[in-house]
């Protein structure tokens, strides 16, 4: 696959991000309906759907699958701490966070696969996260983010660092796709209906007039998710994970199209720049 190919499937995999943040903003704020849990239950199903599939039925070794249920594990604990951090703060603010993933995932890749990184790729790494700081800081339209929402999107971002490097491990130890999404889904909608269970049975049932949205939530989150690990296949987690930082710039771009945000030109400059640095980085990998 050339570089340019790779960049390209890179910024749809930031694209689907943004649309991903925007739903839920929207679900969030616009229809004043806060099912997060929910919400995951929905995606996990549509992922156990995958069982249809003859590949995903294969049989896998004890160690693959314990792996992967630890996967699982940490890949529903971060997309908990994401769906409520929206509860708390903004796209942006969350988007600004979750971009920690990247050097928490350079730094497992670095202890469980043994990745070494260049003194380049580490300085452009820093240099994006540093133009996505610069981009959310100039967007003050939204207020102030609140300490639990910072401390979710966090947490999240440290969930995420995990899961793709651990995500690349079984990739690359020859599990597919289709074996890994189902499983993984498995204990999502274990934890997912506990969830509801306990805390969101009665705002279920007044989901009727968001449930498109409800359902296109989690159409988008499977497509975020095929599409990044056929793309930690092809490249790497931390390749993955630099690709998702230039969501600021099509939250940018999206804010000011679709949901009518307020325009500051000098947002552009650091957008801009984070995308052309994610680019020389891309190619550099």
């Amino acid at each position: 696959m050339s570089k340019i190919a790779l960049f390209g499937l890179s910024q749809g995999i930031a694209v689907l991000n943004c649309l991903i943040g925007i739903v839920l903003q929207v679900i969030n704020t616009n229809y004043n309906t806060n099912v997060p849990i929910f919400l995951q239950l929905v995606f996990y199903s549509l992922q156990l759907c995958f069982l249809v599939y003859g590949p995903s039925r294969q049989k896998t070794s004890t160690r693959q699958m314990w792996l992967v249920l630890l996967f699982g594990v940490f890949d529903v604990s971060a997309n908990f701490c994401i769906n409520f951090a929206y509860n708390y703060t903004n796209v942006i603010s969350v988007i600004l966070l979750t971009s920690l993933a990247t050097p928490f995932s350079m730094i497992f890749s670095y202890f469980i696969l043994g990745s070494r990184f260049t003194v380049v790729k580490i300085l452009l790494i820093f240099t994006s996260i540093a133009f996505a700081f610069a981009y959310s800081l100039l967007d003050s339209q939204q207020g102030e983010s609140r300490v639990w929402g910072n401390v979710l999107a966090t947490l999240g971002s440290l969930g995420y660092g995990i899961n793709t490097t651990l995500n690349e491990y079984l990739l690359k130890s020859g599990l597919s796709v289709w074996q890994i999404l189902p499983r993984i889904a498995i204990v999502g909608i274990t934890a997912t209906i506990i969830g509801c269970l306990s805390l969101e049975t009665t705002k279920i049932k007044n989901l009727g007039h968001v449930f498109w949205l409800v359902l296109l939530f989690a159409v988008l989150l499977t497509s975020f998710y095929l599409l990044q690990m056929y793309s930690i296949k092809k490249t790497s987690a931390v390749f993955v994970n630099a690709s998702v930082l230039t969501t600021n710039f099509y939250t940018f771009l999206f804010g000011i199209i679709f949901l009518q945000g307020d325009f500051q030109f000098v947002q552009l400059f650091p957008a801009l720049f984070l995308v052309v640095t994610v680019f020389v980085f891309e190619i550099a990998e």
